[in-house]
């Protein structure tokens, strides 16, 4: 029986969604990206940061709403 559970498990893991946060530099300014790079969507995402990222304005990025809870996310969207 625990085998089973551990395969049913094991799917259910693969069955989500693979988002990903990526950082991108395009003249001289710091793109967050958040993307779905999987075939299905993935629903209210949230994101957590090891360390703050500060803004010019000295402002803590990683506190603002947007990260917070994201609906919806497409698949292979950006």
């Amino acid at each position: 029986m625990a085998g089973k559970q551990t395969i049913k498990s094991q799917a259910s893991k693969l069955s989500e969604p693979d988002v990903i946060v990526d950082f991108v530099f395009d003249d001289g300014l710091l793109f967050i990206a958040i993307s779905n790079l999987s075939d299905k969507p993935a629903y209210k995402v949230s994101i957590t940061f090891d360390q703050e990222i500060h803004g010019l304005d000295g402002k803590d990025i990683c506190a603002l709403p947007l990260f917070r809870n994201i609906e919806f996310l497409a698949p292979h969207k950006t």
